[in-house]
């Protein structure tokens, strides 16, 4: 197998926000810019509202379909390389996104760029980054998590003092 190395490298940008297409358009340019820093001939966009999954069934979990066709086109290989802004624009569940991102790079052979530079794939030590984001990760998640369960505890204790 020939490889031309001067090739150009096509990639897909991934935006996702939970209920801003603003936000969509300032994700899109930050991942533009930065394909075009690497040469990268940007061929997909796909583009997010709302969670990276949707719930189907009892405490079942589906990818979004914007999300399932970015990697319906991996299996395709429509393009080498996909451009985030930020990891959690995957997933911000460690569970769901060390999985996806170590299958697009080692099965699908598809490498990941963040343009906030957490990680990228096309490195030696990104196996050890992805881990460590994960962890990282899954504990702000948790944070998050426990403040809004507290949050809502006061809100609870407060109507209820208040009848």
């Amino acid at each position: 197998m020939k490889i031309n190395l001067n090739e150009t490298k096509t990639a897909a940008i991934l935006t996702r926000s939970a209920t801003n297409q603003e936000a969509l358009a300032t994700q899109e340019t930050a991942c533009r810019e930065l394909a075009e820093k690497n040469s990268y001939a940007v061929t997909n966009v796909y583009k997010m509202i709302g969670l990276g999954w949707v719930r189907s069934g009892r405490n079942k979990r589906n990818l979004a379909p914007e999300l399932n066709k970015l990697l319906d086109d991996t299996k395709a290989h429509k393009f080498d390389i996909i451009i985030v802004t930020s990891l959690d624009r995957f997933s911000g569940d460690s569970r769901v996104l060390l999985p996806m991102i170590y299958s697009l790079k080692v099965r699908a052979n598809i490498d990941v760029l963040s343009a906030d530079g957490t990680l990228d794939t096309r490195q030696i030590d990104w196996k050890l980054t992805l881990s460590m984001l994960g962890v990282l990760a899954e504990h702000e998640h948790t944070m998050i998590s426990q403040r809004v369960k507290k949050s809502w505890e006061r809100r609870k204790a407060a109507t209820m003092v208040n009848k």
